[in-house]
């Protein structure tokens, strides 16, 4: 646990010699950090789910009359929107703790 800490620290003082983390000089608290964090999954799994709409609607129009090509792409279309609900209601879910717990930070 001593070396998480140790790698997410702003700045390290060894001796005489002060090493600067990684971090932006805005990211204070551990709150700060998984604020960033979560914001950084949502857009990653935003991209995911663009590209998956777009496989998905591609495969449905190439299915051509065969079924079981077009029920395998609905399939991933129906897998990509209940996706895009989940990762919306988990955006609102946090925006809401956020807000009743008055939690501040820069993605919050």
């Amino acid at each position: 646990m001593l070396l998480f800490f140790t790698v997410i620290a702003q700045e390290i003082i060894i001796g005489d010699r002060t090493i600067k983390g990684p971090l932006r000089s805005d990211i204070t608290t551990i709150w700060d950090l998984l604020s960033l964090l979560f914001n950084f999954g949502m857009g990653f799994v935003a991209i995911i789910l663009v590209f998956t709409f777009i496989m998905a609607g591609y495969e449905l129009i190439n299915s051509q009359g065969n079924s079981e090509k077009f029920s395998d792409a609905k399939r991933k279309l129906t897998g990509a929107i209940i996706g895009l609900i989940l990762l919306t209601s988990s955006f609102v879910i946090v925006k809401i703790v956020a807000y009743i717990f008055n939690l501040q930070g820069p993605g919050f």
